[in-house]
């Protein structure tokens, strides 16, 4: 995974922000169904800690290495399953009125 790119990134880099992108998606449907944004705040807050963490923790792990650019692309696949989960939200109120 470290010498094949995509778009002149490594791959690995890619896969990182597509694993973290289904944790906004699914908590989607819980903050529409409280119809509040508390939901999709918290969410936002508790993935990119996770997002974070779970790099972080690489560090007390043998034989894993801890890097900067992989959590990087952890947050940025949150932010992305962000998007595009607010994105839906927004059209869909959209197609109502």
């Amino acid at each position: 995974m470290n010498n094949s790119k995509v778009l002149g990134f490594r791959s690995d880099y890619l896969l990182h922000v597509l694993l973290f992108m289904p944790w906004m998606m699914l908590a989607k449907w819980r903050w529409e169904e409280i119809k509040g944004n508390i939901i999709f705040w918290f969410a936002l807050v508790g993935g990119i800690m996770f997002a974070v963490i779970s790099e972080a923790i690489q560090i007390i792990v043998p034989g894993r290495t801890f890097n900067s650019i992989d959590m990087a692309a952890n947050c940025l696949g949150i932010v992305v399953g962000a998007l595009i989960a607010g994105w839906g939200r927004s059209r869909k109120v959209v197609s109502r009125q």
